[in-house]
């Protein structure tokens, strides 16, 4: 290091130091200072459909309404539409639509349903059991859920059911 940057550094820290400390950034130890009010949460963001073309490429994802007026924009413009109800694995219902292009490539969207009333996971401990009527519990589920959503809960949970015994080595 130089004589003259020896000089400077010193100069410089010396300025830093004597610098006047404004009274206002003050503050006494004892006295509480008030905090900024949080920012408001977040608004939970839409549910997505997910969107696909019938190679199984992902397009991108939309929300439930955008997808809805999508439909209802192609079936007043005469498009062939087909619709399945599903449960995923985890016992989600979901809509799958398949929006017909024959100049191009179908639009499959895959349209997450409202949660499900009843625990998938539940109703399958009571399908393993020994006297299981699964007859006698669908008619209870319909009475409770609605018979559509009665045939996705106990499909969720003969599928769930199913996983079990195929995982139980015994």
């Amino acid at each position: 290091m130089t004589t003259i940057e020896l000089a400077t550094i010193t100069i410089a820290g010396t300025a830093v130091v004597l610098a006047p400390i404004p009274a206002a950034s003050i503050h006494d130890l004892t006295e509480t200072l008030a905090l900024p009010e949080p920012p408001p949460a977040p608004e939970p963001e839409p549910t997505p459909v997910l969107n696909y073309d019938d190679l199984g490429s992902y397009w991108g994802a939309d929300t439930i309404a955008n997808t809805e007026d999508l439909i209802a924009r192609e079936r007043a413009a005469g498009t062939a539409i087909d619709e399945w109800n599903v449960t995923a694995r985890d016992g989600q219902p979901l809509r799958i639509v398949r929006l017909a292009d024959p100049t191009f490539l179908d639009t499959i969207c895959v349209i997450p349903s409202a949660a499900l009333p009843i625990d998938p996971n539940q109703l399958a401990d009571l399908l393993l059991a020994p006297a299981a009527d699964a007859n006698a519990l669908h008619q209870q589920l319909a009475e409770q859920a609605g018979p559509r959503q009665a045939r996705q809960i106990l499909a969720a949970a003969h599928h769930i059911a199913a996983e079990r015994l195929w995982a139980d080595p015994s």
